[in-house]
């Protein structure tokens, strides 16, 4: 693989958490922690925090990385995905990628060596790596059953898994993203992590729980992994 850029998006405001990235989460900010992971899984030529938000850009260079002074119109509620994807590939079009995002804080430094150990080992031309995980539940859609048979129940651990795509790290490259406005296309190498590992804070409740699992790090999470 040529040389793996890290590129961490990081608005300054959140719609549903306020002020999630910069925020103070355990001891620093979720942003502080995400760089560090970066940082000591020694995966990367650069580490990028894309952001148009000064608080943000002085938190990355505090911790020596670098920053990419986004335009504000593609840091709005109301961007679409897809713009903000062509303007990363277009900025770095000739670089491989790997996606992380703050809002996954168990997502560590020894998961990040072992998706990017995952795809060189199983790497095709052209394609991209997404980590996801097993959910084992019984999942119903537009009134449809999924995944299990209501006169046959099985027990929770035997029903058959949907993936969740938790967005913990995408890899990927520059001219990708470029000419599809996406991290990846529709058939994805897949790297399964563990719930936990794959916990995304998307809610203020689920901010707090992330808090006291990590307050809790020796106890709980090195035992889950």
């Amino acid at each position: 693989m040529n040389k793996l850029i890290a590129i961490i998006p990081a608005k300054g405001h959140s719609e549903r958490v306020k002020s999630k990235n910069s925020r103070i989460f355990v001891k620093s900010s979720l942003l502080d922690l995400k760089i560090k992971q970066c940082i000591n899984s020694k995966s990367f030529s650069d580490i990028i925090v894309s952001s148009d938000c000064k608080k943000i850009h002085k938190i990355a260079l505090s911790n020596g990385v670098s920053i990419d002074k986004r335009p504000k119109d593609l840091c709005l509620d109301s961007t679409k995905s897809k713009h903000l994807y062509y303007y990363i590939g277009k900025k770095f079009e000739s670089h491989n990628i790997a996606w992380t995002l703050c809002t996954h804080p168990f997502f560590d430094a020894i998961e990040i060596k072992n998706i990017i150990k995952y795809y060189k080992l199983f790497k095709v031309r052209n394609t991209q790596c997404v980590s996801v995980t097993e959910l084992k539940n019984f999942f119903i859609y537009k009134n449809k059953i999924l995944n299990f048979n209501p006169f046959n129940l099985p027990k929770t651990q035997d029903v058959q898994p949907l993936l969740l795509m938790n967005a913990a790290m995408t890899l990927t490259n520059g001219r990708f993203m470029k000419k599809k406005g996406a991290l990846h296309d529709t058939g994805p190498l897949l790297y399964r992590v563990n719930s936990l590992q794959g916990f995304d804070i998307d809610t203020e409740l689920e901010f707090k729980i992330a808090k006291i699992l990590m307050q809790n790090k020796n106890e709980i999470i090195d035992k889950y992994r």
